[in-house]
């Protein structure tokens, strides 16, 4: 009997059809003044959700990643502010408490 590629897992599909995969990021960052602190937000917002003042959660695929961390640091004074970029893998759990704000976005289809 032929196989449906409906009943294919990822693993058996061709690399052009098969889900990209996403890396859990955690960007959190120091910066001093209005202006950059505007612009680095601005950028975080198209990558991601905020979930403090000066921390964004992110699901990227690897090329949004490389772009990030590509364009990120060009955008801080490293000699006043800081920023750090945490690509989270393996197995990991995330604790939260206190006012929440969740943001699923595994369904989300971008066209």
């Amino acid at each position: 009997m032929e196989k449906n590629w409906l009943e294919l897992d990822d693993e058996s599909l061709p690399a052009a059809m098969a889900l990209p995969q996403k890396y859990f990021v955690l960007v959190i960052y120091d910066i001093v003044c209005n202006k950059r602190r505007r612009r680095m937000v601005k950028l975080l917002e198209a990558f991601g959700f905020r979930v403090q003042k000066s921390a964004f959660e992110c699901q990227l695929e690897r090329r949004r990643y490389d772009r990030l961390v590509k364009i990120a640091p060009r955008l801080i004074d490293k000699t006043e502010d800081s920023l750090r970029i945490y690509l989270l893998s393996g197995k990991m759990s995330v604790l939260s408490w206190g006012r929440e704000e969740f943001v699923d976005d595994n369904g989300t289809i971008i066209i």
